[in-house]
């Protein structure tokens, strides 16, 4: 087992908490395949357009796949890009890539060629396995397969053994992509051990289990908290996979996850809210997690009509804010759930910080939670601020066994974000007398107003408490006179005109006077990245050519 790293020291004056210790098996990714296959070899693993495949299977052909990936020429270290939608043969060839030490960076399928190949030059990729597609070109020197291409006949060769890393810390596994809602993507260089330790991780938060190693060596859980806590057991549970594989939190929650929990994933061709409701009774899903648009989309759904989704145990957001009113209305909908948040970058594998999610834990509203085990959270003063914060607020910096090597090809962006080991995440929260951490905005997204901080995130929460309004961003204006002036972005939550003076009447009247909103918008929608992330740019743009327009 692999000790947990030992706990840097915290300057004084600045709060610090920190997660309990587990011990990590010394395993590569392929391992939790294996004890997924060791542990329920009868019980499907995937499920798609009525066809089915155990974790057995999963294993068998992933193996015989390896053995195709090796007769290619890759070796390990090699890069290979996976252009798949969510379904069984991405699930193949990602543990087919792992089991020959190969590091995987996936594409989402639905991007442009041109914005495509910019990801498959930058990382470096000697292989893009990819749908079917006459129009995708080859990128010169790499080679182009499909699933098909990689399926030979018969058990893998004789002799054939998973390929097994020297230094599981710096051997790299992913190359992850950001989502670029705040600048050009960048690659995220992922080690073998922050995968099966943030799965690890993330796996005692979701499950109340602790790791393992089975015959062979196969990574498992042992889930030591009772069902009174944990209702769903291992090896028992049923999710669908909407969150795209191509992104970090799809690729590790949809993909490794389910292996090391015997979950049954259920994959849909696309998000549709009807649908999903029907899959939820059909197949007595168990959990759910998805971004705040998704998750409100199915709320809206549900307080529409009569569903029995009792089997939903667990509701969990992630990739945006949980706004208290949007947790209430999924606990009137889900009667049986534990409503909960966790948060989490692509640079941190996945996860670093959750809401507890066992029945007798204690969450807090609005807060996103408490440290993973062995993580780290301290808060430093933002770049523009004096050394004492309001209210406590700072910026994060996680340290833990989930933090990623660095920018792929970019050192010195790598230098500016990783120093010492802490992750300065760019966001900036608040922890309470007990720990619990509360993210109050993206310190690229704070506004300035005549020297006081605004954070548009504090705005946007109380938009969304108005009955009137679905969702809302808020962005800053540029003013010559006086920095930045808050606008607010609003889509209306039903065809009733909203009227936006007494929209912002409402929310100015509950702040001081340099957070007031100085323009609320209506729009039929925001702008979002491939995961459902809010994508302020064009907003921050049209703020602008609306200041400019009164201003001229």
């Amino acid at each position: 087992m692999d000790e947990a790293p030992d706990r840097p020291s915290t300057p004084a004056g600045q709060r610090s908490m920190s997660g309990r210790r587990l011990d990590y098996p010394r395993a590569p990714v392929w391992a939790i395949l294996a004890g997924a296959a060791w542990r329920w070899p009868r019980r499907v693993a995937l499920r798609q357009n009525g066809y089915s495949v155990t974790w057995s299977e999963l294993w068998s052909r992933s193996r015989s796949t390896a053995t195709a990936l090796r007769a290619a020429g890759l070796a390990p270290g090699d890069v290979v890009v996976i252009r798949l939608p969510n379904g069984i043969e991405f699930a193949q060839m990602y543990w087919a890539a792992q089991l020959c030490g190969l590091t995987t960076s996936p594409v989402n399928p639905r991007q442009p060629p041109a914005e495509a190949q910019h990801q498959i030059e930058d990382c470096g990729a000697r292989l893009v396995i990819t749908v079917p597609d006459d129009d995708f070109p080859a990128p010169d020197g790499v080679n182009v397969v499909t699933p098909d291409d990689l399926r030979p006949q018969g058990a893998p060769l004789d002799g054939w053994v998973p390929h097994h890393p020297a230094d599981l810390a710096t051997a790299v596994a992913h190359i992850s992509y950001t989502g670029g809602t705040t600048g050009v993507p960048k690659g995220v260089l992922v080690s073998q051990r922050s995968v099966v330790c943030n799965a690890l991780q993330f796996s005692y938060w979701a499950t109340g289990s602790l790791p393992g190693i089975g015959p062979g060596g196969g990574v498992v859980l042992d889930q030591i908290g009772g069902a009174a806590d944990w209702p769903v057991r291992l090896g028992t549970g049923t999710v669908i996979a909407v969150a795209p594989w191509f992104h970090a939190m799809g690729l590790i929650g949809g993909v490794v996850l389910p292996a090391l929990q015997g979950s049954t994933s259920l994959i849909p061709e696309r998000f549709d809210p009807e649908s999903f409701i029907a899959t939820v009774e059909a197949a007595r899903v168990s959990s759910i997690s998805g971004a705040p648009a998704l998750l409100a989309a199915l709320a809206a759904r549900l307080e529409s009509g009569s569903h029995d989704v009792a089997s939903v145990r667990l509701v969990s957001c992630g990739g945006g804010p949980l706004a208290p009113v949007l947790a209430d209305r999924l606990s009137a909908v889900f009667p049986e759930a534990v409503i909960t948040q966790a948060y989490g970058l692509t640079e941190v594998t996945m996860a670093a910080v959750g809401n507890p999610t066992g029945r007798g834990e204690q969450r807090r509203r609005g807060s996103v939670g408490v440290p993973m085990p062995d993580t780290e959270i301290r808060l430093l003063p933002p770049a523009d601020d004096a050394e004492e914060t309001e209210d406590g607020r700072g910026e994060i910096v996680v340290r833990g066994p989930q933090i990623m090597l660095g920018y792929h090809g970019r050192p010195d962006a790598t230098e500016e974000i990783l120093r010492d080991g802490w992750l300065h995440t760019g966001d900036i929260g608040v922890l309470d007398e007990d720990g619990y951490l509360s993210i109050v905005d993206r310190q690229k997204d704070m506004l300035i107003y005549k020297g006081y901080n605004v954070y548009p995130s504090e705005l946007e929460a109380l938009l969304r408490e108005h009955p009137g309004v679905r969702d809302a961003a808020v962005v800053g204006a540029p003013d010559p006179d006086v920095g930045d002036v808050p606008v607010a972005f609003v889509v209306p939550a039903s065809p009733e005109a909203l009227d936006p003076g007494r929209l912002a009447d409402a929310v100015n009247a509950q702040v001081v006077h340099y957070k007031k909103l100085r323009e609320v918008v209506v729009v039929q929608s925001l702008p979002t990245s491939a995961v459902g992330k809010v994508v302020k740019g064009p907003l921050r743009a049209e703020a602008a050519r609306r200041a400019g327009r009164r201003t001229g």
